[in-house]
């Protein structure tokens, strides 16, 4: 299963974008945690809290969300900064939401991610099969 072979070490990289200084306290034991759970798992977190100088943080995360197979979103963010986010992941890099703010949150949120989209991985490079004519 997808999960199995997360466990087995498939590599997947999640960068992780919302909050603040609440949420970066819990960001080395999510890391740690998931990191055990799943050993190919890569994580970059960025908390932009609530400065209104957005536009430096979207600079600093685009080159993250390049490399990443997936983005996690929390709305924890400024108002611009994540529809200027969103808009640079458009069609070409794939993101998820995180609702929450708790750690527990955030950890589900993530994980969901990256099996969310090892799943989409593997299906993407399995040939189709063949249909039955009638």
């Amino acid at each position: 299963t997808i999960p199995d072979a997360l466990r087995k070490g498939e590599p997947v990289h999640v960068v992780y974008i919302g909050g603040n200084e609440t949420q970066a306290k819990t960001e080395k034991e999510i890391s740690a945690e998931l990191r055990q759970k799943f050993p190919g798992l890569t994580l970059e977190f960025f908390f932009p809290g609530w400065s209104s100088s957005w536009n430096k943080h979207l600079e600093k995360v685009k080159p993250a969300i390049d490399k990443a197979d997936v983005v996690v979103l929390n709305p924890l963010m400024r108002t611009q900064f994540g529809r200027h986010v969103r808009k640079y992941c458009g069609s070409e890099h794939r993101w998820r939401a995180c609702t929450g703010s708790g750690k527990e949150s955030l950890k589900r949120s993530i994980e969901q991610a990256a099996i969310w989209i090892y799943s989409k991985r593997t299906s993407d490079s399995t040939p189709e099969q063949p249909t039955a004519k009638s």
